[in-house]
């Protein structure tokens, strides 16, 4: 028995571009990750334009979405993946950004899709059974460079490079756990400061914690969010911190390095309910068998400057062994 790694694809990037990849094996999967190295292009005009906030990471995974017979488990984009593992592994992932002048500027990024949870003796919990499944299917989607990337002046941007995708998996199907990673994708869109901006959670997964991207005006900020109230139902508050504890509590939970004594990560907030690290249903945010608005996330939006919303990502774990 033994874990090993496969390649999926190798392809060459291509703007606004859909593949699918069958993930299929008699194992059971462990994580999924994407790389890319490649080398952004500014040409013609004479106005260099400005690079976009989290631009790379947005436009090489617009989208990412795994299919399990049919249904769609996990629907992220690439500054989800990215934020995420930066927080919960304490450490920022690969991420070179390019230039913005005239030339060739290289480009790096990888992502990992993890379906365990790290330091948790329930860490097999996430591990998808692909032996079990009639489908499992990654959808990869990608942007524009040409205003993803950079935006403004009169240059033109072409991004050109290799896309690889690598499958982890257990031999050991007695690893499985009888579950799988469920991850859904959550945009309350700000139109003014309000104590009550809400988002329903999905029912039937259990949640060990919820990842928010806080955006104005194009740029992730730590004045939008003043604090995060989770609930099941109207009244049985789980969760009530401000902006700053959870930042505060992220930094404690993950060792996360501070940058001048400051939260390293601007706008991004997990609100983590598995701080014993052992996933147990009886302490973290249980969502079984309840309906569909049950659980939710109530945002304390502060006075945007201008187009703002927030994202949230219930990062689950789903009910049973085959995804639904």
């Amino acid at each position: 028995m033994a874990v090993y790694k496969r390649k999926i694809a190798t392809y060459a990037f291509q703007p606004n571009d859909t593949r699918d990849f069958n993930l299929l094996a008699t194992r059971v999967l462990k994580n999924v990750f994407i790389t890319f190295a490649g080398t952004l292009t500014v040409a013609g005009g004479m106005v260099d334009g400005t690079l976009v906030q989290d631009g790379v990471l947005r436009t090489l995974l617009r989208s990412l979405k795994l299919l399990a017979n049919g249904s769609n488990i996990i629907d992220v984009d690439g500054r989800m993946l990215y934020w995420f593992n930066a927080v919960i592994t304490g450490s920022p992932n690969v991420l070179v950004e390019p230039g913005v002048t005239a030339g060739a500027h290289p480009v790096r990024a990888a992502f990992t899709v993890r379906l365990e949870q790290l330091a948790s003796a329930a860490r097999h919990a996430g591990r998808i059974d692909a032996d079990g499944l009639d489908n499992l299917d990654l959808r990869v989607e990608t942007g524009n460079p040409d205003g993803g990337i950079v935006t403004g002046g009169d240059r033109a941007e072409t991004l050109a490079g290799n896309m690889e995708i690598v499958a982890e998996y257990d031999t050991d199907r007695s690893a499985f756990r009888g579950g799988y990673r469920r991850i859904s994708r959550h945009t309350y869109t700000n139109a003014g400061a309000t104590s009550d901006g809400r988002i329903n959670l999905p029912s039937d997964v259990i949640v060990p914690g919820l990842l928010l991207i806080a955006v104005d005006n194009g740029a992730r900020s730590d004045d939008i969010v003043n604090r995060v109230k989770v609930s099941v139902g109207e009244d049985d508050e789980r969760r009530d911190l401000s902006w700053e504890a959870i930042q505060e509590e992220n930094v404690d939970d993950f060792a996360l390095e501070l940058a001048a004594g400051a939260p390293p990560y601007t706008g991004i907030g997990y609100v983590n309910f598995d701080r014993d690290l052992d996933t147990n249903p009886a302490k973290i945010l249980d969502l079984r068998g309840l309906k569909t608005d049950a659980g939710r996330v109530k945002l304390d939006i502060g006075a945007p400057t201008g187009v703002s919303y927030v994202e949230v990502y219930p990062v689950a774990l789903g009910v049973g062994n085959k995804p639904r």
